[in-house]
């Protein structure tokens, strides 16, 4: 099940706080684009997280593993979500 996307570790990931290891290739792709929109400002962070958290909904099967990886490891984000 995919976490809510009220959880903060989304918001850490749009931002580049933290670069996880990702197993797949189209999230690192998605990821890697929506960071440099929020950066140049063509995007606000709020909207690219909800664009994440659309993708990762629609692409679940292929996600799985990556999304499970990051929100199981929150303690090692603590620092970027305060």
């Amino acid at each position: 099940m995919i976490p809510s996307v009220n959880r903060k570790e989304w918001r850490v990931l749009i931002m580049g706080s933290i670069e996880p290891t990702i197993t797949s290739r189209l999230l690192k792709i998605k990821l890697s684009i929506l960071h440099r929109k929020v950066k140049h400002g063509m995007i606000s962070p709020k909207k690219a997280v909800e664009e994440l958290f659309q993708d990762c909904k629609k692409h679940y099967d292929l996600y799985r593993q990556d999304i499970q990886s990051i929100f199981e490891r929150k303690k090692e984000y603590i620092k970027h979500m305060q």
